[in-house]
């Protein structure tokens, strides 16, 4: 794990978390989509966790949690943006979620052997029609594609 921080003059102090993952979760169940992500399987130090359990009062934002190592709980509403490439995940918290867990952004170097068409898969189900700006992008030394998609 490694943690940055960037502040220009006069800027509030942004971190970026940043680890490699070793485990790559992704499944439904009783209607709740989850990805978990850690860098152990068993004991992770460093992960994150996002759900997702459609209420039919509450907004889709609302409906969506986002967990680290370190926040205390699940924090609703609290993802601004998600960037998925060929091997990493950025993930940008807003403001109020960024300041209980103390992270702005965190980014997770995701090895190719992992199943990055079933995260991809899940992260578009998980934030398809909310208000986060989700975006798939594969860079190659040939030819770079990028395309966003509104949830």
């Amino acid at each position: 794990m490694q943690a940055k921080s960037f502040a220009g003059q006069g800027q509030r102090m942004i971190k970026i978390r940043q680890f490699n993952a070793v485990c790559v979760n992704c499944y439904e169940e009783d209607d709740v989509l989850t990805i978990g992500i850690g860098d152990d399987a068993h004991a992770p130090k460093n992960f994150i966790i996002i759900g997702r359990l459609d209420e039919d009062e509450l907004p889709v934002n609302k409906c969506i949690g986002f967990q680290s190592d370190t926040t205390e709980y699940e924090i609703a509403d609290a993802i601004q943006s998600v960037k998925l490439g060929a091997d990493k995940l950025a993930i940008v918290l807003n403001n109020d979620a960024a300041i209980e867990a103390d992270v702005k952004e965190y980014h997770v170097f995701i090895p190719m052997t992992k199943d990055i068409e079933l995260l991809k898969k899940y992260l578009q189900e998980v934030f398809e029609g909310s208000e986060v700006t989700f975006i798939l992008s594969w860079i190659s030394t040939k030819m770079s594609f990028c395309f966003s998609e509104d949830g």
